[in-house]
């Protein structure tokens, strides 16, 4: 049951200071019980951290009303929360490090945008998970040891691709098929085609030139 707020001096009106142990919390107004008393206070803008029932908070007294300043002591040391109305920046001159021993969660519904002239991203294991991607790039460098891809179908397009590999071996199940203006192949040592049938069809002129030909 929350009682009328303390008969308090004309000095107290003016400004007080009290301590109190917050009994219950709804919809933003907090019970605070103060001498065996209990008072209905709002927390003070400045008070960041979200006082929960236990907390020991420091309160101060104006006109009468009660605003919590600050969490003196959390009844929980588990779990906190830090909550503000409308929209916080946070700004330092120098260096700001987030750093937690049991895991870091970024959670909004809406968008997030991370702009920086230089981004370094180190760790054991990552995964991304998204319905959609889009990139970007004047200029990517990607090194990798292992590449492993699973794609059900992928559109590439390229203006100008050179690969320099030391192995290739390609399997393709069902159909392969290449179009393209003109279409040269060098190889320096033996080129073996396998195949159970093979037709080679010119539409104008075939020629095979070679110091040894062996047909059948």
């Amino acid at each position: 049951m929350v009682v009328s707020p303390l008969k308090t001096s004309a000095h107290q009106r003016e400004g007080g200071l009290a301590s109190g142990i917050v009994n219950t919390v709804c919809d933003g107004t907090f019970t605070v019980t103060v001498n065996h008393r209990r008072f209905s206070s709002n927390k003070a803008a400045g008070c960041l951290l979200v006082p929960e029932a236990g907390d020991t908070v420091l309160l101060a007294i104006l006109g009468g009303k009660f605003w919590i300043l600050d969490v003196l002591e959390k009844s929980n040391i588990e779990t906190a929360n830090i909550s503000f109305p409308g929209s916080l920046n946070l700004h330092t001159g120098q260096k700001l490090t987030l750093s937690s021993l049991a895991g870091l969660t970024l959670q909004t519904p809406a968008k997030a945008a991370l702009v920086a002239s230089e981004m370094n991203v180190k760790t054991q294991s990552t995964h991304v998970q998204t319905s959609q991607v889009k990139l970007t790039a004047e200029k990517a460098d990607v090194a990798l040891t292992i590449l492993h891809q699973v794609i059900e179908r992928a559109e590439t397009y390229t203006e100008w691709l050179i690969s320099k590999l030391g192995r290739c071996i390609r399997t393709v199940r069902e159909h392969d098929e290449q179009r393209s203006g003109s279409y040269t192949q060098r190889v320096e040592g033996s080129h073996v085609v396998e195949s159970e049938n093979s037709v080679h069809i010119a539409r104008k002129h075939m020629a095979m030139d070679a110091k040894k030909i062996h047909l059948g």
